[in-house]
């Protein structure tokens, strides 16, 4: 279960008073990534936006935007840091040394020194340990205003199964390793004329989504070297046992046509063709694929119905690795941030502050009442059409982009994707919903120093187990004593110690925050 208040602040933070300034006194200039179909709606995108259009009444500071594509907003911002020319804010990306260094050049602001003027974010920051220790660096700094979940989100990926075929064969939802198996064999036997029932998804690596399979072998491979933490130390679960066992399963089920042979060539959650001609019958998705979503949409037979899987146990081990863990924080690891050189340096901070607030949050994901959304007979609030059944026929992301503020440096609330998502889908929050002891969890920064050692060594060797594992499983390479030694030795050669070492030391920092 998840550990602490998650209850959402109310109202405004004592110390808060908006409006900033009289509507239109003061302009201010705002970075942030766009999708491109947002960009060709002209010169004006969000002349429309309901929620942008109300933090600027409610605020008085109008809003100046310098809007980027998403696949070149980093190149922009590279060129933009190297310019000195800056906005008052903007959605960060990287900084050379990272937020620390940022500061310390005088390009970010330090928010901590500012902590008067945010009241209203700092509630979320404060919730629990884990989202201060988001927030906050090694050094004590608070460089961003982060996009907050309202909670910590389930993993939102894991696995389905066909819950049609399931009752033709009178089966039941598998549990376990072996109850999977044991389906796995009937769906090759009776449904898929033999091919692999089972797709791994979209890693294209040897691991499955989430920690879905090795994680009950207590194998993270999720982590920079599979890195899991016992008792604050680290280690490199590919130094295990279960990683070895774990290969030997599937080694086996690729053997024995229990899973997609093609694996490696897989584009989307699932094999949609393969799906589409009855030869998948388990397959990686998100929560809100869960039901008839594929078959609704025409990627999949009448009448196939995924239904979500537990994250399977394996006889004789503690599972101790799903997705997340102890630091999981509902707080994400970035945001925007305030340019130091800004002329409306007080007034672009209060600005941001905004938005944390209840007004502000309830601003950013709903927009206005009778405009975007209602609330229905219990007193939640629902978007309208305009957002999830768009009459020009725009996604619903693409809609919320365009008539409201739903990613950046704004409160997340998972009600409001939630609430548009059947029971089938919403099941996620039950069975996903577990915290990993051995889970390395928490916003750990490095050294300048640290960061290109660890980019170097670990980029080598993450493209090496890859290759090694595919090569187990498809039975390319024989596992045995000789080859998991020479595996082992090869890791070592490679500089995986030292990996292990540069991320203790961030760790350890990282505790003391």
């Amino acid at each position: 279960e998840v550990i602490g208040d998650y209850n959402l602040p109310k109202g405004f933070a004592e110390g808060s008073v908006f409006p900033i300034c009289q509507p239109g006194e003061i302009t201010l200039e705002y970075w942030r990534s766009a999708n491109n179909e947002t960009l060709q709606r002209g010169s004006d995108p969000f002349a429309d936006n309901y929620a942008w259009k109300a933090i600027e009444e409610a605020t008085g500071i109008q809003v100046e935007f310098m809007l980027f594509s998403g696949q070149n907003y980093a190149t922009q911002y590279s060129l933009m840091l190297a310019s000195e020319e800056y906005p008052d804010v903007a959605e960060a990306q990287t900084y050379t040394g990272g937020p620390d260094l940022a500061i310390e050049d005088g390009v970010y602001t330090n928010l901590a020194d500012y902590e008067d003027l945010i009241p209203n974010y700092l509630r979320w920051v404060n919730r629990t340990e884990a989202d201060r220790k988001a927030c906050y660096t090694d050094e004590g700094n608070l460089p961003y205003f982060a996009q907050v979940y309202s909670r910590p989100q389930t993993t939102f990926l894991g696995y389905g199964i066909r819950q049609d075929w399931l009752d033709d064969l009178g089966l039941e939802v598998p549990e376990t390793i072996a109850e999977l198996e044991a389906v796995l064999e009937a769906f090759r036997d009776n449904k898929t004329g033999g091919v692999g029932p089972m797709d791994m998804g979209l890693g294209r690596n040897g691991f499955t989504p989430a920690n879905y399979i090795e994680g009950a072998f207590n194998v993270d491979s999720g982590k920079t070297v599979g890195m899991i933490v016992k008792d604050d130390v680290i280690e490199s679960s590919y130094r295990s046992q279960g990683l070895y066992d774990y290969l030997e399963l599937m080694a086996r089920w690729y053997e024995e046509n229990l899973i997609d042979k093609d694996f490696m060539n897989q584009d989307f959650f699932w094999d949609t063709e393969r799906l589409a001609n009855n030869e998948s019958g388990v397959v990686s998705l998100m929560y809100t694929q869960a039901g008839t979503y594929a078959a609704d949409a025409g990627m999949a037979p009448e009448g196939c119905y995924l239904q979500l899987i537990p994250n399977v146990t394996m006889d004789g081990i503690d599972r101790k690795i799903y997705s997340m863990g102890e630091y999981t924080a509902s707080t994400m690891g970035s945001g925007a941030v305030v340019f130091a050189d800004s002329e409306i340096l007080e007034e672009a901070i209060r600005w941001c502050d905004y938005r944390y607030s209840e007004e502000g949050y309830m601003t950013t994901n709903y927009g206005v009442e009778g405009e975007t959304f209602y609330y229905d007979e219990d007193g939640n609030p629902m978007l309208m059409d305009l957002l999830v059944n768009n009459p020009e026929g725009l996604s619903m992301g693409f809609a919320q982009e365009i008539y409201l503020v739903h990613n950046g440096s704004v409160i997340f609330l998972l009600d409001r994707e939630e609430n548009q998502v059947p029971e089938s889908g919403i099941i996620y929050n039950d069975i996903w919903r577990k915290f990993g002891e051995w889970n390395l969890t928490g916003t750990l920064t490095f050294t300048p120093e640290e960061g290109e050692e660890q980019a170097r060594l670990a980029n080598d060797l993450t493209t090496y187990i890859s290759e090694f594992v595919c090569k187990i499983i498809m039975g390319q390479m024989e596992l045995n004593d000789q080859t998991w030694d020479q595996f082992q030795d090869q890791m070592t050669a490679m500089g995986l110690d030292r990996v292990v070492e540069i991320n203790q030391a961030a760790y350890d920092r990282f505790l003391k925050r």
